[in-house]
């Protein structure tokens, strides 16, 4: 990413993030400090930090900035409705035997292996995060409760992808599972 810091001569210094925090020589001599990351961030109108996707639609949603449509994205009605969907963008999970490979080892194995095993098995690793994210859906009454009954998560996915921060979402995570809030 490029930035521009201003010597005291009046001249623009384009610098990159890599920069950020060091020292840069202007053409007229001039050695010029360059700010830090965010500062560099903040004076180009972005913020502070680079932020993913879903903290990006989090914080939209704690500032009330979405859902940012006036319209039921099914119908195209005026309304202030919104359908509370969450996205499960990732979820944990455990490698291992399991309880079989266990049991088996328990009826094969002398008492003393199944001792040194049963550690595994009531430790297990856990791999990946919890990345869920409440996504405030622009939605009439009637049609919420349209799609509720369907139980199409096809069709509410297919909704999702009209809105553009939306659909950026379900671009980084394909294989997410949108249930309604409500539903849960």
């Amino acid at each position: 990413m490029v930035f521009s810091i201003d010597c005291s001569c009046g001249k623009a210094i384009t610098v990159t993030a890599a920069q950020a925090g060091t020292e840069v020589r202007c053409d007229c001599g001039q050695v010029n400090a360059v700010p830090l990351l965010s500062e560099l961030r903040r004076s180009a109108g972005q913020s502070k930090y680079n932020l993913g996707i879903t903290d990006r639609i989090r914080q939209q949603v704690a500032d009330g900035a979405l859902p940012a449509e006036d319209a039921c994205a099914r119908c195209g009605v005026q309304t202030s409705d919104a359908l509370q969907l969450l996205v499960e963008c990732e979820r944990t999970w455990t490698a291992g035997g399991g309880f079989w490979k266990h049991f088996l080892l328990f009826l094969l194995a002398p008492f003393w292996i199944w001792g040194l095993l049963r550690r595994d098995y009531n430790n297990p690793e856990v791999f990946g995060r919890e990345n869920v994210v409440n996504l405030p859906l622009r939605m009439c009454r009637t049609c919420q409760i349209t799609v509720r009954q369907t139980g199409s998560n096809a069709a509410i996915i297919a909704l999702l992808q009209e809105v553009p921060l939306y659909q950026e979402l379900l671009r980084e995570y394909p294989q997410a599972k949108v249930v309604s809030s409500a539903g849960r």
